[in-house]
C-alpha cells in the first residue's frame, strides 16, 4: 500500500508505519513542476512493484504541531496585512488623508486605529464598508495577540526552552522567531 502525502501531512504515513508499511519515492525536478495524478499513481504503482522506495523522515506529532502553530499564526500576520492593504486602498480610492505624522501600511497603535475609525469619510456608502474593514482589522489584530501569546507559552514549555533560548542566544532572535525556527526546523540542538 502507497499514499501520496499531501494536504494530509503524516497522518496515514502515522497508520502505515503502525502496520509495517512506510516509505518514500524520488521525484525529480520535472515531475515535480508537471504534478498530475495520472503521472504520481503510476509512479507510485512502479516503486512499490519493484521495491525501490526508501524509508522517510516523520517528525515526531509534537513537532509537527508546533509547526502548524507557527504556520496558523504566519496565516494571521498576512490576513492582517490584507486588512490594512484593503483600508489603505479604500482611504486612497476614495482621497481621503490619513490622520498626521502616520504613513501608510502603519497600522501599530490602538490610539491610530480609533483615530482612523473617527474619520469623516462623508457619506454613508463609504462609512459601511471603512467601518467592516476596521472591524475585520481588529478582530485579525485580536487573533494575533491570541496566537502570539499562545506561542510564547508554548516556548516556555520544559520540553523547548533550552532550543528556544540557545536560538534567542542570536542576536535579533527574539521569541516568535525562535519558535517559528525551531518549529520549522526542529531538534535543533541535536
Amino acid at each position: 500500500m502507497c499514499y501520496e502525502a499531501g494536504f494530509s501531512g503524516f497522518s496515514a504515513q502515522r497508520w502505515l508505519t503502525r502496520h509495517g508499511i512506510a516509505a518514500d519515492v524520488a521525484t525529480t525536478d520535472k515531475e515535480k513542476r508537471q504534478k498530475i495524478d495520472k503521472i504520481d499513481a503510476r509512479k507510485l504503482c512502479e516503486h512499490l512493484l519493484t521495491r525501490k522506495m526508501k524509508g522517510i523522515y516523520v517528525p515526531a506529532l509534537h513537532w509537527e504541531h508546533g509547526s502548524s502553530f507557527v504556520r496558523a499564526r504566519a496565516r494571521i500576520v498576512s490576513n492582517q496585512t490584507r486588512c490594512k492593504n484593503r483600508i489603505w486602498q479604500l482611504l486612497h480610492f476614495s482621497g481621503l488623508a490619513l490622520p498626521k505624522d502616520y504613513e501608510a501600511g502603519q497600522y501599530r497603535s490602538r490610539s491610530f486605529v480609533k483615530e482612523l475609525m473617527a474619520t469623516d469619510c462623508g457619506r454613508e456608502e463609504l462609512k459601511i464598508p471603512l467601518g467592516l474593514y476596521f472591524k475585520d482589522f481588529v478582530q485579525t489584530w485580536s487573533l494575533l495577540v491570541e496566537a502570539t501569546r499562545a506561542i510564547r507559552q508554548l516556548c516556555k514549555q520544559r520540553e523547548y526552552q533550552k532550543d528556544v533560548a540557545l536560538l534567542r542566544s542570536i542576536p535579533g532572535i527574539g521569541e516568535i522567531n525562535a519558535a517559528v525556527i525551531l518549529f520549522e526546523l526542529q531538534d535543533v540542538v541535536s
